[in-house]
């Protein structure tokens, strides 16, 4: 019994030294850090969410700079269209 007893309190005391009630989270919490910073699976998809919002803000910018301009050319073409006279004679 004797031996029982201190069978349980070896095993009890080595738990309890090697164990800090906020040590496991905190292990945890550095392995899930270093996991996520080694990870390179979602740089490419950070990249190209990059590149296509580059894309579109040059679209926006080019479309900024040419509207002005599609707009002129419109009133000039409805001009000489009103301004046609169809001949019905030959």
């Amino acid at each position: 019994m004797a031996a029982a007893r201190r069978e349980h309190l070896g095993k009890s005391d080595k738990s309890k030294q090697y164990q800090h009630p906020r040590g496991i989270r905190t292990m945890k919490l550095f392995k899930l850090a270093n996991t996520f910073r080694n990870d390179e699976s979602g740089a490419v998809t950070v990249d190209w969410v990059v590149l296509t919002a580059a894309i579109v803000g040059l679209g926006i910018a080019v479309y900024g700079v040419v509207s002005g301009g599609i707009a002129d050319l419109s009133q000039d073409i409805d001009t000489q269209l009103t301004d046609q006279a169809i001949s019905t004679s030959f």
